[in-house]
């Protein structure tokens, strides 16, 4: 997990203070090496050689969606699309990779801080992918959800969990009302452009949110990868609108990577009706 730091994240004007391990690559690609067994030298040079003709780590995104591309996958047919997440083993290394970068890191701070400035308590990680977001929320004391789509990423997670002794709550997706409770937020961060039906994933946020729950959305429709459904791109220039149509305002919006973002990608949060 790398070691757990106490850092200052500005929220509106207020630091609050946030609890999170301070990750690095080497560290994180050890970790994945140690779960599937491997000798972390060997898995390195593996993960070096299959990603070098895309530019090597830092484009291994690319490797899943080459694997995603060869295997023809219909975006139509909801059994394949969440058949492939569930099997490929590429989302591990990907996921792994991602979440130790800087900008990644400070989101996952950011939104716990966020939470915790407004008193949340329980939190979903709607899409949690290898769990950056839910291991710092159960480090601050929040009680948290993990929520994904079951296969060999998620028993990746889950095991990770269990190392750190978090006491982190987990639920599979098997359809699109996989929530059972109300909680006082819910993050989707880069899920919403891979799901067959944002408008009732949507309704079944709202409906799974407890009054004046917090709803924290990063997403890109357009100009994304192969594994965003193309059906999905009409979304992005009425996605807000679409929204605020399911029964939630803007709060505020945040550049995604931190202050000195120039992305032009956002941190959207909204909250319930």
């Amino acid at each position: 997990m790398g070691m757990v730091t106490d850092f200052k994240v500005n929220i509106s004007g207020k630091e609050i203070n946030v609890k999170a391990p301070k990750l690095d690559l080497d560290g994180s690609l050890k970790e994945l090496a140690e779960y599937l067994g491997k000798p972390y030298n060997e898995f390195k040079e593996y993960l070096e050689k299959v990603s070098s003709k895309f530019g090597g780590f830092g484009k291994y995104v690319k490797v899943t969606e080459d694997e995603w591309n060869c295997m023809k996958i219909d975006q139509e047919d909801i059994n394949e699309v969440m058949g492939f997440y569930a099997q490929t083993e590429n989302y591990m290394p990907e996921l792994t990779i991602v979440a130790s970068s800087e900008d990644k890191q400070w989101l996952s701070r950011f939104v716990i801080g966020y939470c915790l400035k407004n008193n949340v308590k329980t939190v979903v990680d709607y899409g949690c992918g290898v769990g950056p977001v839910s291991i710092v929320g159960a480090l601050n004391g929040l009680n948290m959800t993990a929520v994904d789509i079951e296969g060999k990423t998620f028993e990746f997670t889950k095991w990770k969990f269990k190392k750190y002794g978090l006491n982190v709550k987990t639920i599979e997706i098997k359809n699109e009302t996989p929530l059972k409770d109300k909680y006082d937020a819910i993050t989707c961060f880069e899920v919403l452009q891979h799901v067959p039906d944002i408008e009732k994933t949507l309704e079944h946020f709202h409906e799974s949110l407890n009054k004046n729950g917090l709803l924290l959305i990063t997403r890109r429709f357009i100009g994304n990868y192969s594994l965003a459904l193309k059906k999905n791109e009409k979304y992005e220039e009425i996605f807000e609108d679409v929204v605020k149509n399911r029964g939630f305002q803007v709060v505020e919006k945040v550049h995604m990577w931190g202050p000195k973002d120039n992305s032009g990608k956002w941190l959207e949060i909204y909250k319930k009706n």
